[in-house]
């Protein structure tokens, strides 16, 4: 007999709750990796307990109301052999069980098909879990026969062997599931894929700035602009919102400034309002996708490239840095020591000026790749300029992989006099501020 409304607003109302309350324990929980393994196991253990028994009801309940059962005639369904449903299952009783993937496998294709999407999405952003798809994730979580589950219950005082888990992605599945769920229950079927999440948490962050800009220089005597149109032009310049705001993070993690180029300055002090916020959100310290696009876009990865979202192949996808990456385990004797902008900053966000003033084009490579049991220095950026035929260098920058001292050097891969006027007084202000730095005097850019 198939569940009533009543009874599918109730149990979706209660495993709602119960994820969004899991959800929140787990998004308070600072990124941190524990010396002790048992005690890394611990700090995981409620959120991946929750999330594992949250995910097998809410797959039940899918079950129970694709089948039009009742949840207590489903659990009570025998194995028969006219039970297509239920065929290749052993168990006299094969739905009292807590393997995942075997649930999963019974729900509808079209269910099933919505679930790997999301997945596939979610595992483009978060490069770190390494199994391919949702199917396989889910047989995974469950280890042998379901035992998974067990195991992970009572591991606090039993020692026995753990299958693989991710606590972020079981509760990401659990999460699309209620959301299929709520969507059949109330005639809405669009499910929320991680990439429109977090491009319209950041819309909305840039929409509410921007009202707040608006009324500060409104206040201050400044006629009204309506800037919706130069907002959606910035914003689809990329080719996708999450590019323009990928290109900003990568730009402020270097430079101290949003970078983006040909905008108001009413648009240019909302984006700088939008990176200071996201920089400062906790959400950046903790286990949330936002941490993972913030990272990945400065760059702050193992592979050191940046992300970037592929409309086409509706994925994350990284970013080849535009600079080959060049070590050498000694500079050249030309290689000449230049200042910062104080003992935590870079110079670099000045030389991006004087290229621009220049029209040079600025190459950047951050991914310090090479022998990790040697001292050796990495070109890290490079000017270039139109030549005949082909882009000339102009100026690089060096800089160690261990560069606790925030030394930068540079070399000089063209005559003076072939170098425009802005790059030729950077670079004589930064040797002066070098010197400077040498003797160990603090100074600022002026």
């Amino acid at each position: 007999m198939p569940m009533s409304r009543d009874t599918k607003i109730e149990n979706v109302q209660r495993l709602q709750t119960a994820h969004n309350k899991t959800k929140k324990m787990h998004e308070l929980e600072p990124e941190t990796r524990e010396l002790h393994p048992g005690t890394d196991i611990a700090r995981n253990w409620t959120v991946i307990t929750a999330s594992y028994s949250g995910l097998e009801q809410t797959l039940k309940y899918l079950i129970a109301d694709q089948s039009e059962l009742s949840i207590a005639e489903l659990i009570a369904l025998a194995n028969t052999r006219n039970t297509n449903a239920i065929k290749e299952c052993t168990k006299k009783y094969p739905f009292r069980t807590h393997n995942l993937g075997w649930l999963f496998s019974k729900l509808d294709r079209s269910t099933q098909e919505v679930v790997r999407e999301f997945y596939d999405r979610y595992r483009s952003l978060h490069s770190y879990l390494s199994i391919g798809n949702v199917d396989q994730f889910l047989n995974t979580v469950s280890g042998p026969k379901g035992a998974g589950y067990e195991r992970w219950r009572y591991t606090l005082i039993e020692d026995k062997p753990l299958p693989k888990n991710s606590p972020e992605a079981l509760l990401a599945i659990w999460g699309v599931c209620i959301q299929i769920a709520y969507g059949r229950v109330w005639g809405n079927q669009r499910v929320q894929m991680p990439d429109k999440e977090l491009a319209l948490e950041f819309c909305e962050q840039m929409d509410s700035l921007h009202l707040s800009v608006s009324v500060e220089r409104q206040n201050a005597g400044e006629p009204f602009q309506d800037l919706s149109r130069e907002i959606r032009d910035w914003l689809w310049r990329g080719g996708h919102p999450l590019n323009a705001f990928a290109e900003v993070l990568w730009h402020y993690a270097r430079h101290g400034c949003h970078g983006a180029q040909n905008v108001s300055e009413w648009l240019s002090e909302t984006l700088t309002r939008w990176v200071e916020d996201v920089m400062e959100s906790s959400a950046v310290s903790r286990r949330t996708s936002l941490r993972a696009f913030i990272n990945r876009a400065q760059g702050y990865t193992t592979n050191g490239r940046s992300i970037r979202w592929n409309r086409k192949k509706n994925r994350f996808e990284t970013v080849r840095w535009s600079l080959q990456t060049r070590y050498q385990e000694n500079l050249p004797p030309q290689a000449i020591m230049i200042g910062d902008l104080t003992w935590r900053g870079t110079p670099l966000n000045t030389l991006w000026v004087a290229a621009e003033e220049s029209g040079y084009r600025v190459f950047e490579n951050r991914g310090f790749k090479g022998p990790s049991d040697k001292e050796i220095w990495f070109r890290i950026l490079e000017l270039r300029t139109e030549g005949v035929g082909r882009l000339k260098p102009v100026l690089s920058v060096w800089q160690k992989r261990e560069n606790y001292k925030n030394l930068y050097y540079i070399i000089e891969e063209c005559a003076r006099d072939e170098m425009s006027p802005s790059v030729r007084r950077w670079i004589d202000l930064a040797r002066r501020l070098g010197e400077v730095r040498a003797n160990g005097v603090n100074v600022e850019w002026q």
